[in-house]
Formats: structure tokens, sequence, C-alpha cells
């Protein structure tokens, strides 16, 4: 009985040591702080050029047993746009004893530009074409070609069977979370149409700042017919009485135009162009224009 008292009692107290240790050590670790960073300006201004050493100017960091940490701040997260177009940017630094600090501040971009949309046809299928949007394009100042990211949707639907003029819409995001968004019309039509007119434009989306004037005509670059293009011009043209060794010209009278662009208000408008005339040819083609309140494309 006295053995098992002492041996009960030896386990006591390393028991008791053993917790001691423990206890002086959680107290040891208790009294570690974590590293401190520190932040000069609490909005920085970039250049969408800029890389990631612009965001870690005048950001300091530095521990009470290691010093100096500013070499180990990272920029852990760049958050999309906030609603005022800034965006929030955390940083982190991690001490010897793997503490790890974080902080915060705002960044804007001093020549940010909103996505642009470009195209290089008309949106113009015959039946049964189903790439409807892969003639668009999109470039942002971030994220550069993110024309894969395009999504065209239609409320009412794009029955690609039946021939017919179709309200639809594009829509892309960058990695900031900025979205372009541009109300577009797509024509389906019979490709076995044989009188049809395919009308080219030199642009089939523009950008011009609020204020300024545009010329419809002047974006016609040429049309189609019966497999001969012909280029526009300002005076009669030689269809209709073509001869050998004459360039195909024709004139702007065999286009009509129907134009709404307010140049100076800021929104989406349509310019939209139609064979007419005599030639009881068909054929259309639309011009987007997109009036901003900044500069040009």
């Amino acid at each position: 009985m006295k053995k098992i008292n002492i041996i009960c009692a030896a386990i006591f107290l390393a028991a008791a040591a053993y917790l001691g240790v423990y206890m002086v050590q959680d107290k040891a670790a208790g009294q570690r702080q974590k590293p401190s960073i520190e932040i000069a300006e609490e909005l920085v201004e970039v250049s969408v050029a800029d890389g990631e050493e612009a965001l870690l100017k005048g950001v300091t960091a530095s521990d009470a047993e290691d010093g100096d940490l500013t070499d180990k701040v990272i920029v852990e997260t760049v958050s999309r746009f906030t609603p005022d177009q800034h965006r929030v940017v955390t940083y982190a630094v991690v001490d010897s004893d793997k503490m790890v600090a974080h902080a915060q501040r705002e960044l804007v971009y001093t020549d940010y530009a909103p996505i642009r949309f470009s195209m290089d046809k008309p949106l113009s299928f015959e039946t049964d074409d189903t790439d409807l949007a892969g003639a668009v394009h999109a470039r942002d100042c971030l994220d550069g070609d993110i024309s894969g990211s395009i999504r065209m949707t239609s409320e009412e639907g794009i029955d690609t069977e039946n021939p017919g003029m179709y309200s639809a819409e594009l829509k892309v995001t960058n990695s900031a979370g900025d979205t372009a968004v541009l109300p577009v019309t797509v024509e389906i039509y019979d490709g076995g149409a044989a009188d049809r007119g395919q009308i080219a434009l030199s642009d089939y989306i523009v950008y011009i700042p609020k204020g300024t004037k545009i010329d419809p005509a002047s974006y016609l670059k040429s049309v189609r017919i019966r497999g001969s293009e012909y280029l526009f011009t300002k005076g009669e043209g030689t269809y209709g009485a073509e001869e050998a060794g004459q360039a195909n010209t024709i004139g702007y009278k065999y286009v009509s135009i129907e134009n709404n662009v307010n140049p100076d208000v800021a929104g989406n408008y349509e310019i939209h162009y139609a064979m007419s005339g005599d030639s009881k040819v068909t054929g259309t083609a639309v011009l987007y224009v997109i009036v901003t309140d900044g500069g040009a494309k």
C-alpha cells in the first residue's frame, strides 16, 4: 500500500511539473504579439499598367522580435470595384513565429477606361447559324482581350430557324467586376434570298465623346450584290450600268439611313442602313454608337 502511494505521488508530481511547464509556455505564447503593418496613405492612386510594387508603396511592417518586415509584406487580395469605383487592397505579413497581420486600404485608378466592344461584321446571320457572338470582341484596360467572356442574351429569344429582327444584349464583366452591356439587334435571314445585299461598314461599333456630331453615310463601305462587290460613292456609281473595265461603285442613294443618335446625351444608339430604291435589292446593317462622357475610342 505504501508503495502504491509513492507511485501515485510520483505521477502527481510529474503531471504537475508538466502542467507548470505548459502553463509557462502558453503564457509566453500569449505574450507574443502579432507583427504590425503601417500604411502611410489610406488611399493609393495607381495606373492600370502599374505592377504590385505600386500597390506596396508607403506600406511598411515590423515585429518586436523580428524587427523590420517590410520586405515580407504581400498583396493578399484586391477586391472588385466598390460603388464609388474604388478597390480594396488587403495586405498580409507573417513573422518568424508564423503569426499573421493584415491591413487594408483603398485603391483608385488614375487612368481606368471602361470595357469596349468591337465587331468584325454585322449581326446578320443565315437561318440555322448558331455562332451569333463570334464576330463580337471586348477589350479591357485591366484584363486585355476578354472576348471569350461575352454573352448574348435575349428576353424574347432568337429563333435561328425563322427570319426576322430580334432584340438582344451583349454583356461582359472583367476581373474587377466592371460590366459592359450593349443592346443590339440580331437579324436572321433566309440564305436562299438571291437579291440580298450584304452591306459592309467601315466600323460597326463606335464610341464618341458627348457633343460630337456623326456622319452616318461616312461609315458605308461597300455592298455585295449577287456575288459582286460595289464600293459606295457620292456620285451616281456604276451599279446597273456596268461596263467592262469599270470599277464597281454604287451611289449612297440606294441606301436609306435611320439615325436616332443624340450626341448631347450619353447613351447607346443605333443607326440603321437598308438597301432601297428601284434596285429591289434588300439588305441591312446597323452601326452601334455609344456616346460617352469621356474621350473617344
